[in-house]
């Protein structure tokens, strides 16, 4: 994000507050198609600023004391939630690939140490926002692709059959098995597997297997989200493409403002933007796995010699992955750790075996860990089979 000057004040929507802001307005039938959309600079002179929590206790808790205090609301908030869900439906039906990844959240103390890691929530009103957005921003793409200006759209390339060729072993496993290797067998494997023990785990082997998105200006679509047309529009305090795409459609508006010679300006400049913003969220989506991965070890250095319980995420012919239970933290249990027996990696069914008692671990199969070491340098927490 930037400063929070910026980011929480002066970008962002205050209450009782005049901001000026860029607004796609778009009129939905019951079916969730869209019969209209308008593209205008605005104000906006918020009412409330609501927390998800928040609206997460009016919608799906019924809290008497939240919708009591936002009871004017209620008759907005609710035609909200009935929109999500038409529009995830429609959405889902089309092919969109609903994975529903979980994601740490660091909890710092006073001293700003790291106190707890846990999964971050992600509940019905974070799903209103995202549909929205979605929307949103394929309205812009659509509209800007249509009168036939240059501009950035966010792509995301069908998969590479090979990758999910690759995942076979794993969920044959699991009794999973699936001949062809294509788009449509992503929402079928997500499907299958939804409601699992092992759920998030496959989830996140199937989205590895993805190639990732990136900004461009020839628009190819988007697989992931099954749209023909997609780019970033609606968080401008946070990517500059989203910037960018606000000035062309802000300049649509007004014939004379885009003149042959703003044509070719933003077709010259355009593919440069595009190349460096894709490398730069690259850096910056590195950036956060670092200090994600910094801020688990600083948590676990001193829980040497702890036991948890935790959940085999990953195999190979060096160990496993274990997902702790209790803190949203992985280890890797090396077969050097696991002295009970002589274990050797089965790739066929994608497993530990012993040599001896046939003992095996598989992907989900709960274990029993002690924290044998913690390397802050390195990132790394070993771990050893209690």
């Amino acid at each position: 994000m930037l400063p929070e000057k910026l980011s929480n004040d002066l970008c962002s929507l205050v209450p009782g507050q005049d901001r000026p802001t860029f607004t796609v307005e778009m009129h939905f039938d019951k079916k969730g198609q869209m019969i209209r959309k308008d593209f205008y600079p605005s104000l906006i002179n918020s009412n409330e600023r609501m927390t998800y929590t928040s609206v997460r206790k009016i919608l799906v808790d019924k809290d008497r004391d939240e919708r009591g205090k936002y009871d004017y609301l209620l008759e907005s908030l609710e035609n909200m939630e009935e929109l999500c869900e038409i529009l995830r439906d429609k959405r889902i039906k089309r092919g969109s690939l609903d994975f529903d990844l979980p994601e740490p959240e660091v909890l710092l103390d006073i001293q700003g140490r790291p106190g707890a890691i846990i999964k971050a929530e992600r509940n019905l009103a974070h799903m209103v926002i995202e549909e929205f957005m979605i929307a949103a921003n394929e309205a812009v793409a659509s509209h800007l692709e249509n009168i036939g200006l240059p501009s950035i759209y966010r792509v995301h390339e069908k998969p590479d059959p090979y990758k999910l060729d690759e995942l076979k072993p794993i969920f044959n496993s699991f009794g999973l098995h699936y001949k062809k290797s294509d788009a449509g067998t992503f929402q079928s494997l997500i499907n299958k597997i939804k409601g699992s023990v092992e759920e998030s785990l496959l989830n996140i082997l199937l989205l590895r297997s993805l190639k990732q998105a990136k900004y461009s200006t020839e628009n190819s679509g988007h697989f992931g989200l099954a749209s023909e047309s997609y780019t970033h529009f609606t968080s401008p305090i946070r990517r500059y493409p989203d910037l960018v795409v606000h000035r062309i459609l802000r300049d649509s508006l007004v014939k004379s403002k885009f003149s042959k010679e703003k044509r070719e300006y933003f077709e010259k400049l355009l593919p440069e933007i595009a190349a460096h913003s894709s490398k730069t969220e690259r850096a910056a989506d590195e950036a956060e796995r670092e200090i994600i991965n910094a801020m688990r070890v600083w948590f676990m250095k001193d829980k040497i010699g702890d036991e948890y319980e935790g959940i085999v995420s990953n195999i190979s012919s060096h160990g496993l992955k274990i997902q702790l239970k209790d803190f949203f933290v992985e280890g890797f249990l090396h077969v050097s750790y696991m002295p009970d027996d002589y274990y050797r990696f089965d790739e066929k069914n994608y497993r530990l075996i012993g040599r001896r008692k046939n003992k095996t671990f598989t992907i989900g199969k709960e274990v029993n860990v002690r924290i044998e070491r913690v390397n802050i340098e390195d990132r790394e927490i070993s771990l050893g089979l209690v």
